[in-house]
């Protein structure tokens, strides 16, 4: 379960809980970082994406899986490029 800015306020999380959810996004590891530091990054890169876009994604009848669509992309760009991949010669 991801770490919202909600459940920021109301559970506590060990430093490298918050640190592997800053690599999720795309943010840097630094062990040599105070937890502090760690918990403001994260709560920055939280508070800077106003909404997250995303599907479901199942195949044939396997278990859905939830995708979040990169910031600036859409669900058109997640078709275009499955149609360029499957079409592309």
């Amino acid at each position: 379960m991801s770490i919202t800015l909600e459940s920021l306020k109301t559970q506590y999380y060990t430093k490298a809980r918050l640190q592997d959810e800053n690599v999720k996004y795309g943010l840097a590891r630094c062990l040599n970082e105070p937890k502090a530091k760690t918990v403001q990054k994260l709560v920055d890169y939280l508070s800077s994406v106003k909404t997250r876009v995303s599907c479901s994604i199942q195949l044939d009848k396997d278990t859905p899986l939830e995708y979040v669509f990169p910031v600036g992309k859409t669900k058109g760009d997640l078709v275009a490029y499955i149609y360029k991949f499957f079409n592309d010669v």
